[in-house]
């Protein structure tokens, strides 16, 4: 990437984190993530008008000022649906097998509830899609289900919050496409990411039912090749549709992320690489 791209990245990263801290608090910087910065500068960059720049100083970077995005309509959905999404993460949480993750989830959850009320008054439409999302994720769980059936429920919310910010059907048609095959890419990710835990304290995961499992233990490659096999498929998949859009600002930033970062994520992950923060 660019060293103007990458600021321009980092840029809307501590944006998205600002957003979170003015609207919510501080402790809601819990909502910000990779997925969410993604989806600020995608809706961003569709969008006719000015960047809006800013620097402020922050607990992370105390010593100087950063540049910083937003906040826009764009960056505030992105926020509004980073702490709806993590609300439900948590209650998912709360029925782990795992006790660090059950006590986790338990200790966080009251606060972010509390802004997730919030949220979900100004993002009634994203709540309902989130909603939907965990019932169907839980009855997917329940019943066991491959891969596709339990990627479903990720690509389809993502599908269509996407397709719900359009500017025209058009776009919406291709923002549809993308935001399915980037759902999936995310769940298959956290499945792969998740595998030897969740062998180890017998919680669900479909990677486990796959094919190829059963050729060796949890730590064989196999199973996480197979996996990269699907994400990159859904890479090519998004990538395609990203050809379709038309960008006003940021289209370097997003076709690096998706032509570099994600399959380089996907490497990482399939060789149990720690992935560096922003």
């Amino acid at each position: 990437m660019k060293v103007r791209d990458l600021e321009l990245y980092r840029a809307a990263y501590c944006g998205l984190c600002h957003t979170l801290r003015r609207d919510y608090s501080p402790a809601m910087r819990l909502g910000l993530s990779y997925d969410a910065t993604f989806l600020a500068l995608l809706l961003s960059g569709l969008r006719p008008g000015r960047c809006e720049f800013a620097r402020r100083r922050c607990p992370a970077h105390p010593l100087r000022r950063r540049a910083v995005l937003g906040p826009t309509e764009e960056f505030r959905l992105a926020a509004d649906a980073g702490i709806i999404l993590l609300y439900y993460k948590l209650h998912d949480g709360l029925h782990d097998r795992a006790r660090g993750d059950r006590a986790r989830s338990a200790a966080l959850m009251p606060v972010v509830a509390a802004a997730h009320r919030r949220a979900r008054a100004r993002r009634a439409h994203v709540e309902k899609l989130a909603a939907q999302f965990a019932a169907a994720q839980a009855r997917a769980e329940g019943e066991n289900a491959g891969i596709d059936a339990a990627a479903e429920p990720t690509a389809a919310m993502l599908a269509a919050l996407l397709s719900a910010a359009a500017s025209d059907a058009t776009q919406a048609r291709v923002l549809e496409r993308l935001g399915y095959f980037l759902g999936k890419w995310i769940y298959l990710a956290d499945a792969s990411d998740d595998l030897e835990a969740d062998r180890k304290n017998g919680d669900y995961n479909p990677l486990l039912a796959a094919p190829c499992e059963g050729k060796a233990d949890a730590g064989d490659p196999v199973v996480r090749d197979h996996a990269a096999g699907l994400m990159n498929y859904c890479n090519h998949e998004m990538a395609a549709a990203f050809e379709l859009l038309r960008f006003y600002r940021y289209r370097p930033i997003i076709g690096n992320i998706l032509y570099l970062g994600l399959p380089d994520m996907t490497e990482k992950i399939r060789k149990r690489e720690k992935i560096r923060p922003v």
